[in-house]
């Protein structure tokens, strides 16, 4: 994801990026100069391999996350 933003900011520029909620949180703005958030990458890499499910039901977090995957074809 890091190598598709950084090639975005130089041939699209910030506009195209700003409005992009999953990219946004990764770019720090300093008047007219941008550039990628190194702490805040640093930040949500403790997240990689991870997933959060929210569900609205009364099944116990394990039988939420099984019919989750049964449903995904996964």
């Amino acid at each position: 994801m890091l190598q598709k933003l950084e090639q975005k900011l130089k041939t699209n520029g910030l506009k195209s990026l700003i409005g992009h909620k999953g990219y946004r949180r990764y770019l720090k703005v300093s008047g007219s100069a941008v550039s990628l958030d190194r702490d805040a990458v640093k930040a949500e890499a403790r997240y990689d391999g991870k997933y959060v499910l929210q569900a609205n039901t009364d099944l116990s977090p394990e039988e939420a996350a099984l019919a989750c995957h049964q449903g995904s074809g996964r």
